[in-house]
Parts: structure tokens; C-alpha cells; sequence
């Protein structure tokens, strides 16, 4: 097997890329999921009539249950969207890259070199 080809093979700055990109479409979605549970638990809020609480812990009243979930809620959703903030910047930067010719034909050439030695390994027999 080629010596190179025990080195790390260095991954492809735009697969890189839009892998952050999905990770800001996954933080976008939990986002609206949050928002969605934020507008559900005002609406339980609006009808405190139709709410109890249990007895476990100190007592406490069912428009203070909602209100501190719309409260954590919210702190979540800052909290996503400074996560997602941090992914644009991110990506301000990651867009620019790519490998140079040479690093992308030595890296191609290592993933050959393993496909070729992977394929040329048996398997172990294993025995009992």
C-alpha cells in the first residue's frame, strides 16, 4: 500500500459547507417547532380555568406553569438563534474554500489507495 495512504484524507471544504448549511435548515425547523410550542402554551395561558397543577414541589398556579414555560421557551429560542447567527458567519467564511488541484488529486489518490486495499484485503477467517 502507498505510504500517502495512511494519512488522513482531507475532507471536501463544500461538503463541509452543506453540511453546515443543513445543520442551519435543522436549527431553522426546531426554531419553528419552539415558536409553535411558545404560541400552544399561550393559548393554555389564555384559559387558566381550564388548568390545574399537581401537588408535587411548591405549590404553584396553573398561569405560573405557562408562564414560566412561554419564558424558557423564549430563552430557547434566543439561544437557536444565536446558534443559527453563529452558522451564517460561519458560512460567510467555509463558502470561500476549496482545495487547490494538487491537495484534490493527492486526496483522490488516497481514497483510491484505500479502496484498492480494502478490496484487496481477505476477510479473517475466525474460528472456535
Amino acid at each position: 500500500m502507498p505510504e500517502n495512504a495512511n494519512e488522513p484524507i482531507l475532507p471536501i471544504p463544500s461538503d463541509l459547507d452543506k453540511r453546515i448549511w443543513q445543520a442551519r435548515a435543522a436549527l431553522d425547523a426546531l426554531r419553528h417547532q419552539i415558536q409553535t410550542l411558545h404560541e400552544r402554551y399561550g393559548e393554555l395561558h389564555e384559559s387558566p380555568e381550564s388548568l390545574r397543577t399537581d401537588n408535587l414541589g411548591n405549590p404553584m398556579e396553573p398561569s405560573e406553569a405557562t408562564s414560566a414555560a412561554q419564558m424558557w421557551l423564549a430563552s430557547t429560542s434566543r439561544a437557536l438563534s444565536a446558534a443559527e447567527d453563529g452558522l451564517r458567519r460561519a458560512n460567510s467564511y467555509t463558502t470561500r474554500l476549496s482545495l487547490t488541484e494538487q491537495a484534490s488529486e493527492e486526496r483522490q489518490d488516497r481514497v483510491d489507495a484505500r479502496a484498492l486495499y480494502a478490496g484487496q484485503r481477505s476477510p479473517v477467517e475466525r474460528t472456535r
